[in-house]
Formats: C-alpha cells, structure tokens, sequence
C-alpha cells in the first residue's frame, strides 16, 4: 500500500524474511510521497516441544490401573486411543508400550513412548491333609501358584498348621 517502506529491523524490501527466535514484535513505515503510515505484526514464537512420559509403576498386575503422565508440551494426544490429555488411566492385560503426540503451536509434533510389563494374575492352588477334621485336631493347609502368600490367621508361608475348633474358611 506503499511506494516505499521502512521495517523495525532496518530491511526496505515490501517483503521480508525473518528468524525469531522469541516472540517479537515487527513494525513498518509505509511512505507514498510526504504521507507516511504504520502498523506492526507479532509473530509468536514456540518451541520444539521436549515431551517426556511418566507412569505411576513401570509394571502392573493385568486388568490393575496405572496413571500414563506426559510433559514438555502444550497439547497431548495418546495412540492408538486419540485421548487427549496430559494424563490418562490405563488397565493393559499384556505388556504394552503407550506413546504420546505432542505438540506446541506452530511446530511439528513430538512423540514419546513409555513400556508398562504386565504380570499375570496368579492361579491359587490350596489343598488341605483333610476336609473334616475333629474340634481342635491339627489340620495342614498348603497353598501353591504364586511367591508368596497372607492367609486370614496372619500366617505368611505357603503351609500353615491350623487347629479349628469349629467349622472354618481359610
């Protein structure tokens, strides 16, 4: 709208092309004969975004929450399930490994990715000497299929001796 022009970084082209590196602030001067006229433009600058992932455990019993946390970004999106979030709650049932897109305004986007093991439920096995047994009469109760075991009497071993004196779950 010009015939010549003046910008804030001393450049005269109509056009020009510039590097910010942090949010700056370009102002012109337009002249066309003695009349002159301003305006300015603020171009915002991002960064590259640094994303790093968080878990509350780096392992899980299967089917057992775990909380996914990501950081470094401005807006985040998990894969394969598009949440959009920062932090997501996840029940895996095998080992997985969850990443994040992340992103700030204006620049490409980041991915991080973050493994979560997941353990098996153990199968329990208890077997006991008898299944009727006289008040008081010393009964052993094993247990096996997992390492390591709390019974409801405190015992904290895989065989424990018990002397019901009346009819009992254990």
């Amino acid at each position: 709208g010009a015939t010549s022009y003046t910008w804030s970084n001393g450049q005269t082209n109509s056009s020009i092309i510039v590097s910010p590196t942090l949010t700056t602030t370009y102002s012109v001067v337009g002249e066309v004969g003695t009349c002159t006229g301003s305006t300015s433009i603020q171009l915002t600058v991002s960064q590259l975004p640094t994303v790093t992932v968080n878990s509350s455990s780096s392992s899980v019993c299967a089917g057992y929450a775990i909380q996914l946390s990501a950081s470094g970004a401005t807006t985040y999106t998990w894969l394969p399930s598009q949440t959009q979030s920062s932090t997501i709650s996840v029940m895996p049932t095998n080992n997985t490994t969850y990443t994040v897109r992340a992103a700030n305004p204006g620049c490409p986007s980041r991915n991080a990715t973050i493994s979560i093991n997941v353990f098996p439920l153990p199968t329990l096995v208890v077997s006991s000497s008898s299944s009727i047994v006289c008040a008081g009469e010393a009964v052993a109760l094993a247990a096996s299929g997992a390492n390591s075991y709390v019974w409801n009497t405190g015992a904290n071993s895989g065989v424990v001796i018990i002397n019901p004196t009346s009819t009992s779950a254990y």
